[in-house]
């Protein structure tokens, strides 16, 4: 469960994993009130691929894509996306290297929290586990 301030108002986040022959990332997230009165009238549903490899290799490189929807949770119109992919490489069992892709638009957690612009954005990053 993760609780975002913004200037615009509170949004609660909750994130569920369900494992199947895959793992599932599954999320929902509403505008509240509990912090002051809110002004985002959202409701966020989404999901994630987590980690499927492309290969049989030891090291395969791993695919993560995502999709989350927004709505208004007073009227029920659709109101902004986030999707895209995420990939990791790893390099041994502590190291990999990552990228994300992705395209938001009016995606109350990308661009509201974040602040990140309504395009496609693109992130290569380092993983290390300790």
């Amino acid at each position: 469960m993760s609780l975002y301030l913004t200037s615009t108002g509170s949004f609660m986040n909750s994130t569920t994993y369900i494992q199947n022959k895959n793992l599932w990332e599954i999320s929902l997230g509403i505008d509240d009130n509990y912090v002051g009165d809110s002004n985002l009238d959202r409701l966020r549903v989404g999901t994630k691929l987590v980690g499927k490899p492309i290969s049989d290799a030891e090291r395969a490189l791993q695919m993560s894509p995502f999709a989350y929807a927004n709505f208004s949770r007073s009227k029920g119109d659709f109101k902004g996306y986030s999707t895209g992919v995420e990939l990791l490489k790893p390099i041994n069992d502590r190291l990999g290297v990552s990228l994300k892709l992705e395209v938001n638009h009016n995606d109350v957690i990308e661009n509201i929290v974040k602040g990140e612009p309504n395009n496609f954005n693109c992130t290569l990053g380092l993983e290390i586990k300790l």
